[in-house]
């Protein structure tokens, strides 16, 4: 599998488990040794922390994006939906059907 994956927007992660997540036109790929932004958005990087969500605040109460812990392999991933797995859960992102 490839170490970097792109998807369009508008995206939908969700927790397999349990489904827990959130959608939204932001999709952020975050270094967790700098804390900083890696790549564009859509960008999904092996060894990044995805924050998924609304770029603009929508509701100002507890919840505006999903952050997961760092990505330790891909599953699958195909030109709309990758599957990964964090040391915590096992994710399914979703993006623009083209």
């Amino acid at each position: 599998m490839k170490k970097k994956y792109h998807l369009e927007p508008p995206f939908n992660l969700f927790r397999d488990s349990d489904g827990w997540g959130d959608q939204g036109s932001m999709l952020n790929s975050i270094d967790p040794k700098t804390m900083g932004f890696k790549g564009k958005n859509g960008d999904v990087y092996l060894g990044c922390c995805i924050q998924c969500g609304s770029q603009h605040a929508r509701t100002m109460q507890w919840q505006d994006w999903w952050l997961t812990t760092p990505i330790i392999e891909f599953i699958s991933a195909t030109d709309t939906e990758i599957r990964f797995k964090t040391k915590n859960s096992v994710y399914t992102l979703r993006g623009k059907d083209i």
